[in-house]
């Protein structure tokens, strides 16, 4: 799996095909595209080029409808999560009220190596503790399909 910076654009058409939720956006702001060459999801970051903080947000993440159902999803905020806490020590999770349950299965794959912290629910600050590099996470069952 990887990621990389896209454009607005790209993310926006993404986001608004299914009037599910307003992407938003901000100087401050990076788009990024997740793919395993099968599938793709898309996030909004803020703060993600800030050298002044440890702090990060995940404002938006979003799973195309013809790539749900199959535990990609879960996979590629897992691996989005590990990817920015290479940068970042804390970052604060704003999910939809529709996508807290699925934030929940997420948090469980880093549990014990993960503080969880109510920020005003149901966003939470995610910070790396001492075990963290121990054990990063549990690991995925997402198998790519063809």
């Amino acid at each position: 799996m990887e990621y990389f910076e896209v454009g607005f654009e790209l993310v926006k058409s993404a986001f608004c095909e299914t009037d599910e939720i307003n992407v938003g956006f901000g100087a401050d702001c990076s788009y990024l595209q997740i793919a395993d060459g099968s599938s793709v999801a898309f996030a909004v970051i803020y703060d993600l080029n800030d050298n002044e903080s440890d702090f990060i947000e995940l404002a938006r993440f979003f799973v195309p409808k013809e790539y749900r159902g199959k535990g990609f999803g879960r996979a590629a905020a897992v691996f989005i999560i590990r990817e920015l806490f290479k940068l970042k020590s804390e970052i604060l999770i704003d999910p939809l009220s529709n996508s807290v349950r699925f934030w929940g299965s997420v948090a469980k794959e880093f549990s014990g190596s993960v503080d969880f912290v109510d920020a005003v629910a149901p966003k939470y600050i995610w910070t790396k503790n001492n075990t963290y590099e121990l054990s990063p996470c549990k690991g995925t069952k997402y198998i790519p399909s063809d």
